[in-house]
């Protein structure tokens, strides 16, 4: 386990990467050739989300701290609650046991984060970016405003540093997370009665197409980006009682006839009232 711990501390980064760009190209190649008409028809908004996938993650050079450097902090002066565990409480949980709680309790921090920003109100002008894409597949993944790292980015060092969650924890979730968010956004379903299975765990392709909707009441559900626990627990969770596997539309109902995929466009949005 410690060299598995010291290999994912060393290569964690690369795999994340390397998961998200793989999956990324493997699934834009199956858009363009299974939707080619739909390729053809939406090469600007193609575009224009490429742009804001490299964008951010241009970005993500420019935080002034990560995920990772908070954790390996928090451990090395035993702050937060699963740290204290050990360090003062002299309970020491197993390492898989360890892992496993810390991983739940950063979806749940996401939770939580992905929540606010449609809550909030100026959270929500940065984050509607990302619901203003009339179509869903996968470029839609990291349509997001650059700026909306920076402000997601306080709450999810609080939250690891109330929790202790470990270094270990951290880059497991930020792989899976990577890869996890890339299938959820694209046009890949699963048998009915398998999405049915899986959805009562994690969130799937099929269920996060309905927050993507252009009907608020579905937009305003389906919040988690790994597990779909916390929507069932916290009441946030939707199934569409006609058993579709996604929409009809996608979108914000309001910004329908604005140009939304403009560069321009996306870059001031937070500006607009």
């Amino acid at each position: 386990m410690v060299n598995i711990s010291t290999f994912l501390t060393i290569y964690g980064e690369v795999l994340q990467y390397g998961m998200f760009f793989g999956l990324l190209i493997i699934f834009g190649l199956g858009e363009i050739f299974s939707y080619k008409p739909n390729w053809q028809k939406n090469k600007t908004r193609w575009f224009n989300n490429i742009f804001l996938t490299c964008l951010n993650i241009f970005t993500l050079g420019f935080l002034p701290i990560t995920a990772l450097g908070t954790a390996i902090w928090a451990q090395n002066h035993n702050i937060g609650f699963l740290n204290n565990l050990n360090f003062s409480l002299n309970i020491e949980l197993p390492i898989l046991c360890q892992i496993l709680i810390g991983f739940l309790i950063r979806t749940l921090i996401g939770y939580y984060i992905h929540y606010a920003m449609h809550k909030v109100s100026f959270l929500w002008k940065i984050h509607r970016l990302h619901h203003t894409d009339t179509d869903m597949d996968v470029s839609t993944t990291v349509r997001f405003h650059p700026l909306e790292w920076f402000v997601s980015l306080p709450f999810v060092v609080f939250g690891i540093i109330l929790t202790g969650i470990s270094p270990l924890s951290i880059i497991l979730y930020e792989i899976f997370d990577a890869a996890w968010n890339v299938i959820t956004h694209t046009r890949l379903r699963f048998p009915e009665k398998i999405d049915k299975i899986l959805r009562i765990i994690f969130v799937t392709p099929s269920m996060h197409a309905w927050h993507h909707s252009d009907q608020q009441i579905q937009t305003d559900s389906n919040y988690g980006s790994i597990f779909s626990l916390w929507d069932h627990i916290f009441g946030t969770y939707y199934e569409n009682p006609k058993k579709q596997d996604g929409p009809n539309h996608y979108g914000l109902e309001n910004y329908k006839t604005l140009p939304v995929h403009s560069l321009s466009f996306s870059l001031k949005l937070p500006l607009r009232n």
